[in-house]
This record gives C-alpha cells, sequence and structure tokens, in this order.
C-alpha cells in the first residue's frame, strides 16, 4: 500500500486587494528605466483562481495552450517546452497559470512565485523590481511531491505489493527504442475561507512518453509524437496524517478517459484522479500524505494508429495496478 508525503500550499485570500481592475485578461506596463513588465493571467478573485487551476488540470496540454493563447500571455510550460528551465514545481496545469516573471494577478494583487513562496508583491498591479531585496506577504505556499521510491512510505499492519512508482514497459520500433511511464503525484492545497482552513488536496496519474535512438542513445520525452492513450481506472484513496489517526477524507473514484474510447495526444498526458475539499481544524504537518488502498483496471499507450506498439500495464490480483 503506497503514501506519499506532500508540500503545504497555503492560501490567504483575505490580504488580496478587492479593487476592480479594468483590465479582464492580461496587463503589460513599460517601466522605461528599469523593466519591462510582462502580460500576466489575471483573476477576479481567489475562487476564480483555484476553479481555474483545476479546469486547467482537466485539460490536455493542446487545450491548455488554447488556454494561455486566449489570455494573450508567455506561460512556464511554453519555456519548458523550449528546453528552458523554471524553478516551479507542480502539475502542468498549475505551471500553465504563471507567465515568465512566475507571476500571475488576482484583482490588482500581483502573485510571485519563489522557491515554493507565492508571494503579494504588489496590490497596484504593477510588479516589484529587485524583489529578492524585499519581505512581501504570503498568498500561498506550494509543493508537489511525485510518488517515487524515495518518499517515505505507510503500509498498514496487513501490508500489501509494494511496486515503484515509475511503471516503465519499453518496446522498439524502427530506429528508436520507447519507454511508456506510468506515474502518480499528489499536490494539496490549503487556503483560508474567512475564519476556516479549507484542504483542497488531488491526485494525479501521469502518462509519458521517452524514447532515444538505437543502440543507445540519451533517454529524451518525446514530446512530439502522437500516441493512442486508454485508461478506465477505479479505486480507494485517502487523504490522511501519517499514522492515520485522523483526516481519513477521501474515497472510491472512477477515473477514465471520456467514454471509455483511446484518445490521441503527444507529451504528458496528465489527470486528476481523485479531489478532496474540507475545512480542516488543525494545520497540515510534514507526516499528511495520500494513502492508496487500491488502484486498479487497465491503462495502455501505443503509438498513434500501430497496434504492435502497444503495450497495457501489468495487473495483478484481479486486476490491481498500484496498492
Amino acid at each position: 500500500m503506497r503514501t506519499t508525503k506532500l508540500k503545504s500550499y497555503f492560501l490567504l485570500g483575505t490580504i488580496l486587494s478587492c479593487t476592480a481592475c479594468t483590465q479582464h485578461e492580461t496587463t503589460e506596463i513599460l517601466d522605461k528605466q528599469t523593466h519591462v513588465e510582462h502580460s500576466r493571467a489575471i483573476f477576479d478573485s481567489t475562487d476564480e483562481f483555484l476553479k481555474t487551476y483545476h479546469s486547467l488540470a482537466e485539460m490536455t496540454l493542446e487545450e491548455q495552450k488554447q488556454w494561455i493563447k486566449s489570455k494573450n500571455f508567455t506561460s512556464v510550460i511554453e519555456l519548458e517546452e523550449k528546453g528552458n528551465i523554471t524553478d516551479i514545481e507542480g502539475p502542468r496545469a498549475f505551471k500553465a497559470i504563471f507567465n515568465q516573471d512566475l507571476e500571475f494577478q488576482i484583482n490588482d494583487s500581483v502573485i510571485w512565485y519563489n522557491k515554493g513562496d507565492l508571494l503579494v508583491v504588489s496590490t497596484n498591479g504593477h510588479t516589484q523590481f529587485n524583489k529578492l531585496e524585499k519581505t512581501y506577504p504570503t498568498f500561498a505556499q506550494s509543493e508537489y511531491k511525485i510518488i517515487s521510491d524515495d518518499v517515505p512510505q505507510t503500509r498498514l499492519d496487513h501490508g500489501g505489493n509494494y511496486r515503484g512508482n515509475h511503471i516503465l514497459q519499453y518496446i522498439t520500433y524502427g530506429n528508436y527504442e520507447y519507454r511508456y511511464i506510468a506515474e502518480l503525484s499528489g499536490h494539496y492545497i490549503k487556503y483560508r475561507e474567512g475564519m476556516d482552513l479549507i484542504l483542497d488536496a488531488g491526485l494525479f496519474l501521469s502518462l509519458r512518453l521517452d524514447y532515444r535512438g538505437l543502440p543507445k542513445g540519451k533517454w529524451t520525452n518525446n514530446s512530439h509524437t502522437e500516441r493512442d492513450i486508454y485508461y478506465d481506472l477505479n479505486g480507494i484513496a485517502y487523504f490522511t496524517n501519517g499514522n492515520h489517526s485522523g483526516r481519513f477524507l477521501g474515497g472510491q473514484f472512477h477515473s477514465f478517459i471520456i467514454d471509455n474510447r483511446p484518445k490521441t495526444g503527444s507529451g504528458t498526458i496528465e489527470n486528476p484522479m481523485i479531489r478532496v475539499i474540507t475545512p480542516i481544524t488543525t494545520d497540515i504537518s510534514s507526516n499528511d500524505r495520500w494513502y492508496i488502498q487500491e488502484i486498479k483496471g487497465n491503462i495502455y499507450q501505443q503509438l498513434s494508429g500501430i497496434s504492435s506498439t502497444r503495450l497495457y500495464v501489468p495487473t495483478f490480483n484481479n486486476g490491481i495496478i498500484w496498492q
């Protein structure tokens, strides 16, 4: 049975400016002496920001790019796709919201990502220059954890058939070797709503494709080769503290590609499996994590239209994939 520690993500919505913004989508301001501000996504409220994040999590990469284009800004995920390294850790849907300055905006409050902290650097719609030289109020703290072999596991007394998070499958086609990867990750958000502390936690499934030239080239993520993807999964997962004495939140879920038909796409496919939203009475600790009782069903990937390259993720014990 598998669990993972997740990092905290703390929203203080009360610090945001309520001043109405006359610009609805993005803003671009020029400081002729020191700096050029780049366009950024603008939201009317913390609630709109959260709803947009979760809507983006349901989208394909291509759909996310269309959303970014409609907001007229350059996103972190576009930079990373071109090989640039950024400092943001999180699901792709989370990264999609930030521009090249690692900023977005709620009303007139500019939010800046810095080493896991989301800070309010301005409440007048103008970014701050030399941001590292100042101290700012915290809007959020965010961390994201891939469930992997080096994360402490809580397996309960009756145990379980443990397997590593990265399920790797290899196939050779033409002059290349391909590696299909299925993995789980966890992300949670906590934020203030009035006097209440709210937990918003999500468990994600990622499916990706790496490739290398034969005989022994370097493995590279394949963001351009189209492939057919299918999954239909049932599971039981909970967000809980490390010793399972509290916060046993969650339950059964069913996650699948729409209409149970193969989905053609390129790049990493990343979809939420289960989400929990609930008030909590105590703060999140480093021991809080996703506890996976079981995930069972079917997953396969193949190079688009080439059935000979299809591989199903192995199962055991009546279709269980993760336990």
